[in-house]
């Protein structure tokens, strides 16, 4: 964000929000260009982005996994270990799921990205003073994993092993991140009807504490999606199916 490591007071009253990496398998390979755009969108209103890899050296201590993660308002990266951290951010952080593509009818990886229920990492956060949301990532953001060219039946050129959503790497779009960082950072929802506003048709928030009047005290309400939701949104049916071209970000 430009900061200077000799003058932290400039980051006074600033929004730090962690997008996850991992240095193995899962890496977010357009992760830098998700900074530079929330970074370059954001900065005006307080939020900054930053890396946050748990696998790096410097991570090494579970000390430094607390305080590091104590220390953020907001951590987004897609299903997997790494957002249990989220646990140790402040109240009323913002913890964003990005929900893998699975092919629909695929049994491997189905249990990841439901959107009727809690996920099998959303159910610590489930309850809890912290913001749950989920945003389905479609065909493109496994956009190197290619099946028509090679000739293989997709279901089986999906359970290839560097084809599964727990090995490849993946891309989200920037404009969606920013989008909902803005929505659920910058915005602020208080009224569970700013939640629901706030999702529109894009996300699912699994959990939220908010107050359903204004004279209402916060409580914890859940915004699930109907089953097949997530299907139906990001076309992950075999009828859609073709490689698609490398995302422009």
């Amino acid at each position: 964000c430009g900061f200077k490591r000799e003058n932290f007071n400039t980051t006074e009253g600033y929004k730090i929000i962690g997008l996850t990496q991992r240095s193995s398998r899962r890496a977010w390979a357009n992760l830098k260009k998700n900074l530079n755009v929330c970074n370059r969108d954001l900065k005006k209103y307080k939020i900054c982005c930053v890396e946050v890899n748990v696998e790096e050296y410097e991570m090494y201590s579970p000390v430094r996994h607390l305080i590091g993660h104590a220390a953020l308002d907001g951590l987004i990266g897609v299903h997997g270990a790494q957002l249990t951290e989220a646990l140790f951010m402040p109240e009323g952080s913002l913890v964003v799921e990005l929900l893998p593509f699975v092919l629909e009818g695929l049994l491997q990886g189905r249990w990841t990205n439901g959107a009727n229920a809690p996920t099998p990492v959303g159910v610590m956060f489930s309850e809890t003073d912290l913001i749950h949301v989920g945003y389905p990532l479609d065909r493109s953001s496994a956009w190197d994993v290619e099946c028509n060219k090679t000739g293989i039946e997709i279901v089986q050129c999906f359970t290839r092993r560097s084809a599964r959503w727990d090995d490849r790497s993946f891309m989200a779009p920037p404009n969606v991140i920013r989008d909902i960082i803005a929505k659920f950072v910058q915005e602020d929802p208080k009224l569970c009807s700013d939640f629901v506003n706030a999702a529109g048709q894009e996300y699912v928030v699994y959990n939220a504490n908010c107050r359903t009047t204004p004279s209402d005290e916060s409580s914890v309400h859940h915004f699930y999606r109907p089953k097949g939701w997530v299907d139906a949104k990001v076309k992950s049916g075999k009828k859609y199916f073709e490689d698609p071209a490398r995302p422009p970000w």
